[in-house]
């Protein structure tokens, strides 16, 4: 099993703009893993360090 994590720092525009923020990021997830039989499962989570500090980990199982 390989586990790989992406760290996003989202900019003030993506936070402002959540829902377009995600959806860039699904549809970049759909592009980036779109035909790899060897991917088993991903998995997004929001880290939230301070007021206005974020971090999104986007883990890659494969």
């Amino acid at each position: 099993m390989l586990y790989l994590v992406y760290k996003f720092q989202p900019t003030a525009y993506a936070r402002a703009n959540s829902g377009e923020f995600w959806r860039w990021m699904q549809d970049r997830e759909h592009w980036f893993y779109d035909g790899l039989e060897m991917v088993l499962k991903t998995e997004w989570y929001v880290r939230t360090i301070g007021i206005d500090v974020h971090a999104v980990e986007h883990i890659v199982t494969f």
